[in-house]
């Protein structure tokens, strides 16, 4: 009798563990099924501290030395660019830090900051776009106060007086004790102020004067003090100007020439490299070389129109419309066309956290006698009034942020074998929402607790993603572990 082998016995199962013993950063750059799960796929109001899963930043009230600032209120209209001017009051010997500001009604206005209000400086600019800039002048702390419409004053704490030789600046910085601004408007130059002279513009060999940029570059946009150069950044272009006392001595060389646009707005130098951010990405920029940095970011990003960044405390921040997904964070609620986040990068660990829910128009660091925070000033009238301050609250002021991890959906690069996630093992120290996506979603809540909690799953699943979610005002996740069975797929059996 012949004999007949049978090739359809039922494959065996396999049991196989995936633990996330240590989270990862956020990737949403690289081919997705390529990442582990300890990647972030998306993921906001969330940090990585040491491995665990924490809850991220937070904007509360700002304070100095624990008390609030002057009340915008007080004059009917909210700050839209502000600035701390540091000043020694050497008649009285001790500190005397005011607060400028320029308010949504286009009117300066200052204030001690132990005032319950501002006080009206009597000067109104045609635009917001003010540059403040910090100046030891004749041995006395004044501020300068610049406007592109061409208005610009020098303020010593009692007066502001008028700067009559001043072009009409988009952006200025100071170098080598002489400031330097950019025109973009029609002229394209970058100016410079005399030596040791704010106060006299007067183009001469002796005095100010400006340099021109007619080539393909493109408009300037911002200038920048760094390594002991000036650095010019255009559209399409950097330049490096070796600006030492004499003007003869000059020397512009451009350093670096792109097919993209540069924001100017996300110009800031972060210690030992100045980082920007351009129509294809991030880069940091040595005063020679740029390289682009931040690469799994920049796809979360929605419009980089109307970013602003600054760097304080080794940490970068910049402010962008955000891609949203099903859930309205905080004052999304306001307005869809807004601002409403921000993206931290720190500079010596280089962690990330992305922030959302808030429509952040100007960032301003504080560094006075007993605060050193990043204040951030809002766009939208409902914040306006206030002055924020970014935090470890993971809150919006009094309002809690939900705050979600996801990680990549893949299928583990396993296209042969039959999936079953059965268990999800967490430790979570507070109530989270737990999302498997598998063939289609399942939701699990969770209680927080000080042991490990087992999710009994037991479905299909082809591919895997895991989100975590919560709207607690801290939360940390120190261990995830998915149990999958696999089984050998047969090779006449259809995906799913």
């Amino acid at each position: 009798m012949r004999s007949y082998y049978r090739n359809d016995i039922r494959p065996s199962v396999v049991r196989y563990t995936y633990p996330i013993k240590s989270f990862s950063g956020i990737d949403a750059y690289s081919e997705e099924n390529s990442l582990p799960l300890s990647w972030a796929r998306y993921a906001y109001n969330v940090s990585i501290k040491n491995g665990v899963l924490k809850g991220g930043v937070g904007i509360s009230v700002a304070t100095i030395n624990g008390e609030y600032l002057p009340n915008a209120v007080s004059v009917g209209s909210r700050p839209i660019r502000a600035c701390i001017y540091r000043r020694y009051d050497k008649t009285n010997e001790k500190r005397d830090d005011m607060i400028v500001a320029v308010m949504q009604n286009k009117k300066l206005y200052y204030a001690r900051l132990t005032d319950l209000g501002f006080t009206s400086a009597n000067i109104t600019f045609a635009d917001h776009n003010v540059i403040f800039l910090n100046y030891n002048y004749n041995d006395e702390d004044c501020l300068l106060v610049i406007c592109d419409d061409g208005q610009s004053y020098i303020f010593d704490g009692t007066t502001f007086t008028k700067i009559e030789s001043a072009p009409r600046l988009t952006h200025a910085c100071i170098h080598n004790e002489r400031v330097y601004g950019t025109v973009s408007d029609g002229e394209n130059r970058l100016y410079f102020s005399d030596d040791l002279d704010p106060t006299n513009w007067n183009v001469s060999l002796t005095e100010g004067g400006y340099i021109s940029f007619p080539d393909e570059g493109g408009a300037v946009g911002r200038v920048v003090s760094f390594n002991g150069n000036l650095y010019i950044f255009r559209e399409y272009a950097i330049h490096r100007l070796s600006a030492f006392v004499a003007q003869e001595d000059y020397i512009l060389t451009k350093v670096f020439q792109t097919n993209n646009l540069i924001y100017p707005e996300s110009v800031a130098a972060c210690n030992d490299k100045i980082i920007f951010l351009a129509e294809d990405g991030f880069y940091s920029f040595d005063g020679y070389n740029c390289k682009k940095i931040l690469k799994g970011i920049v796809p979360l990003i929605e419009s980089k129109i109307g970013c602003s960044a600054s760097f304080f405390d080794n940490k970068y921040y910049i402010s962008v419309i955000l891609k949203r997904d099903e859930y309205v964070i905080g004052d999304e609620k306001l307005d869809y066309n807004v601002k409403n986040g921000m993206i931290i990068y720190d500079t010596d660990t280089e962690e990330v956290s992305v922030f959302r829910g808030a429509d952040i128009g100007f960032f301003m660091p504080v560094s006075v006698e007993g605060t050193n925070e990043m204040f951030v000033i809002f766009d939208n009238v409902y914040r306006g009034f206030n002055i924020g301050v970014v935090d470890g609250s993971g809150k919006l002021f009094d309002e809690p942020l939900r705050k979600l991890w996801r990680s990549p959906y893949t299928d583990f690069e396993n296209l042969y074998q039959n999936k079953v996630l059965k268990r999800i093992f967490i430790n979570t120290s507070a109530n989270v929402t737990v999302k498997a996506k598998l063939d289609k979603d399942y939701f699990y809540s969770l209680h927080g607790s000080p042991s490990a909690q087992m999710i009994p799953v037991n479905r299909y699943a082809d591919k895997a993603g895991i989100e975590i979610s919560t709207d607690e005002d801290s939360f940390s996740v120190n261990g995830l572990l998915l149990e999958f069975d696999f089984t050998r797929r047969n090779p006449n059996e259809r995906n799913n």
